[in-house]
């Protein structure tokens, strides 16, 4: 995968939100004068805006056309409030500017193509919809479009409104997350293998909904680069959970799905390689571990991330996102996490309920190998 250069957007508590947006993109176009291309910003919000998620998502993709005419990069606005209590924060995927890149849109989202010699990157986000089903149309769409398949996705976001929340339908309790899971197993059956999944996060935003981003890589030459999952030896692969372990029943399947998403994937070439890490958390095999403390949830999963690097020893931390849940202190977490980590890691926090109501914080990250 081309190398990426990460970037943190930080507004300030008390700031209105359109002063906020002003300020992130008078931040991309510095970026601009300093050669670097924005490919992917995601947008994490104290609150839904007056004109709801969908329409304002449409409206800051509109002013970043106009401030990066012709490189628009994919845009996604999800309702996680920044733990700073600021109205927004945003983190940027950046290529240099000689990186080949072609800015493209599909039914109203800009999706970008970066093409290197033997493979081609396919980043796109914003798949925001009422449910899972309406979220994953748009998305399947765009991968017939281009030609591309279910076994190429190598990163997925799975942004879930009210994660834990439970619904009766059809005479069944239905937590929202297990519906969302059962709607991806369906969608995940057009994939031909079926031994191996994207590196995935499934997490909370507070807005009703789904929202959907991804990454996929598709090898144009054969051993240019090897596409690898990455398993670990202490939790146990989320799509070979129990049933027991998921919550509520299923409207959609005979039988509920566990999740199907790897802890990590790895693109390795001659040139070097990145693993980006799934979200992950305080379970050990397939249990919760360390219940009530987020400060032994936050060093477990610290653990558990450089359990899956450890035949890695140069990784480098580029990236990391913690989801705090709501009502413990995110900077207890943050603190735990820089002391492990290198200051030149983009780290960013936000609220947001994690998909175990006993899990006080989930930790995703990027890294050069």
């Amino acid at each position: 995968m081309i190398r990426k250069f990460y970037h943190a957007y930080f507004s300030q508590a008390g700031m209105g939100l359109d002063a906020a947006e002003e300020g992130l993109l008078a931040c991309l176009k510095e970026m601009k004068g300093n050669k670097m291309s924005p490919i992917k910003i995601y947008i994490a919000l104290a609150a839904v805006p007056p004109q709801g998620l969908a329409v304002y998502q449409q409206k800051l993709i509109k002013a970043v056309e106009n401030a990066l005419p012709g490189k628009t990069p994919v845009i996604t606005a999800v309702v996680q409030p920044p733990a700073d209590n600021s109205p927004l924060l945003a983190e940027i995927w950046n290529v240099s500017e000689n990186t080949v890149c072609r800015f493209l849109s599909f039914e109203n989202l800009p999706y970008v193509l970066v093409n290197h010699q033997g493979f081609t990157e396919l980043w796109s986000s914003g798949f925001v919809a009422g449910s899972a089903e309406k979220a994953f149309e748009p998305l399947d769409r765009l991968l017939k479009h281009l030609n591309f398949t279910y076994d190429e996705i190598f990163r997925q976001w799975n942004y879930v409104g009210n994660i834990l929340e439970e619904n009766t339908i059809e005479g069944k309790t239905v937590q929202n997350y297990q519906y969302f899971n059962d709607i991806r197993a369906l969608y995940y059956q057009n994939k031909q293998d079926r031994e191996q999944y994207p590196a995935a996060t499934g997490i909370g935003m507070g807005t009703a909904g789904i929202c959907i981003d991804f990454v996929a890589v598709k090898q144009k030459s054969p051993h240019v680069l090897r596409n690898l999952p990455i398993r670990s030896g202490v939790q146990k692969d989320a799509y070979r959970y129990r049933d027991n372990v998921l919550v509520g029943e299923s409207v959609v399947l005979a039988t509920k799905n566990a999740p199907l998403f790897e802890r990590g994937r790895s693109l390795l070439t001659e040139e070097g390689g990145i693993a980006m890490i799934s979200g992950t958390a305080s379970i050990k095999g397939e249990e919760t571990v360390d219940l009530h403390d987020i400060r032994k949830q936050t060093q477990n999963t610290l653990r558990f991330i450089g359990d899956l690097l450890e035949n890695e020893p140069d990784a480098r931390c580029r990236r990391a996102r913690l989801y705090v849940k709501r009502d413990q202190n995110p900077q207890d977490a943050v603190k735990i996490f820089r002391q492990a980590y290198p200051e030149d890691c983009v780290c960013t926090a936000v609220y947001a309920d994690i998909c175990r109501d006993n899990l006080l914080i989930e930790i995703e990250t990027d890294w050069d190998l």
